[in-house]
């Protein structure tokens, strides 16, 4: 007679047949609770990121139009200020209207060593003397 044991007749090895698969099934189970909660932890991740850069290129912005009221402000400022120097300095009075002619004319004088004078404001340039 033989001493073999028919399989799944032995209880003791069925029960623990039943227990890996009971752990497998379990085993699954939490790794799909972990990439669920996973998932949810992205999302979550995700949305305050948006938040983060929402706000950021908000005060970026407030910034940027901040600068540019300064800017705005600090050149409408030098425009003044060269306007009220310009107003009172009395060569700017002087100063021809044409002030391409001018600057030929005081070219001309400068190449050819001061044989045509210098223009000065105000008045045509000519050769000295005149």
């Amino acid at each position: 007679m033989s001493n073999t044991v028919a399989p799944g007749s032995d209880p003791a090895m069925e029960a623990a047949i039943a227990r890996v698969l009971a752990a497998e099934r379990d085993a699954r189970a939490a790794i799909e609770d972990c990439q669920a909660e996973a998932a949810q932890v992205v999302a979550a991740a995700r949305v305050a990121a948006l938040r983060v850069a929402t706000r950021a290129d908000g005060r970026t912005r407030a910034e940027h139009a901040a600068f540019q009221r300064k800017v705005e402000t600090d050149i409408a400022a030098i425009d003044a200020e060269i306007a009220a120097l310009d107003a009172s300095a009395p060569e700017a009075q002087a100063l021809p209207d044409d002030g391409e002619a001018f600057a030929v004319a005081a070219l001309a004088a400068e190449l050819t060593a001061g044989k045509v004078s210098a223009p000065t404001p105000g008045r045509a340039p000519g050769r000295h003397g005149e």
